[in-house]
């Protein structure tokens, strides 16, 4: 099994702060979806150590309304149990590992890991909001303050080769990672669940296989 772990103490103590933080649903009157913590994403065992060191940039996590398994809620629960300090983050990443082939319906890892060549347990997911709303509601302002509390300083840590910015929400974030991180690649690239098409989708993954190729 393809395993996960921070392998970083600074990733760890991030994480804590990220899943006790409720500072949008205080101020700006969201509701939590039934994962009702932040959720940390996957950072594979070989991240570290790979070269290049590539990371992927999504908006958000999904409601997970639409679910009608009970992942989730078991996902809920690992949380409670790491907020509490009783289950340690690789017990979370790995039940990530676990159900991300159910994610957008298979689309997920094969467009970001298979198709373009690449292990997952050498790759990082990292979102711009941490935490799941009821309906996916993400307004500017909770954006903002997710990036600039915990998803700017998650990137600081894990200072990728190559950042590839998924989808064009993340796109205003562009200039202020990009000076952030003057030694990584920054390259938006197309969102997963993209509709533009099966001949869009094949000409993007020759695109960035070529950035791939560049940055090694």
């Amino acid at each position: 099994m393809t395993k996960s772990t921070p392998s970083n103490p600074d990733v760890e103590r991030l994480t804590r702060t990220a899943v006790a933080c409720n500072v949008c649903f205080e101020t700006l009157g969201l509701s939590r979806s039934r994962v009702a913590h932040a959720q940390p994403r996957w950072i594979g065992t070989d991240y570290w150590h790979s070269k290049p060191r590539v990371a992927f940039l999504l908006l958000n996590p999904g409601s997970g309304e639409s679910r009608n398994d009970r992942m989730d809620v078991r996902f809920n629960r690992l949380l409670e149990e790491y907020a509490a300090g009783t289950r340690p983050l690789e017990d979370v990443l790995a039940h990530e590992r676990e159900d991300m082939p159910n994610w957008g319906r298979g689309r997920f890892l094969q467009f970001y890991s298979s198709h373009l060549g690449l292990r997952l347990d050498r790759i990082a997911f990292v979102n711009v909001a941490w935490c799941a709303t009821k309906n996916n509601v993400y307004p500017d302002p909770m954006l903002t303050e997710c990036f600039a509390r915990h998803t700017l300083p998650l990137l600081r840590i894990l200072q990728p080769d190559l950042l590839l910015l998924s989808g064009s929400k993340t796109r205003p974030f562009h200039a202020e990672i990009a000076a952030a991180l003057p030694a990584a690649r920054v390259e938006p690239m197309l969102h997963y669940a993209h509709r533009e098409g099966v001949a869009a989708e094949a000409a993007e993954m020759q695109r960035v296989k070529l950035i791939l190729q560049i940055v090694s």
